[in-house]
């Protein structure tokens, strides 16, 4: 699924315009949007409550491109 251009624009937001990795600041065509719980395992991740972040727990199998799941990135 697709991330929408809204839901991009607040991924950016979220951090203050900022890589959620390396805090440098990013410009919203040059940011990349990743998962916390990384797409590839999310299901599992879900399933088996395995490292799962606190803050995270409140997600369901449905929930990998949820807003809290979303993280703005550098394209690097």
């Amino acid at each position: 699924m697709a991330i929408s251009k809204k839901i991009r624009e607040l991924v950016w937001q979220k951090f203050e315009c900022h890589c959620s990795y390396c805090g440098d600041e990013i410009q919203y065509k040059a940011m990349q949007v990743d998962h916390a719980i990384p797409q590839s395992n999310f299901l599992s991740c879900i399933k088996n409550k395995f490292k799962v972040p606190k803050w995270l727990e409140h997600l369901t199998e449905s929930d990998v491109n949820h807003f809290d799941n979303l993280m703005p990135a550098c394209r690097v």
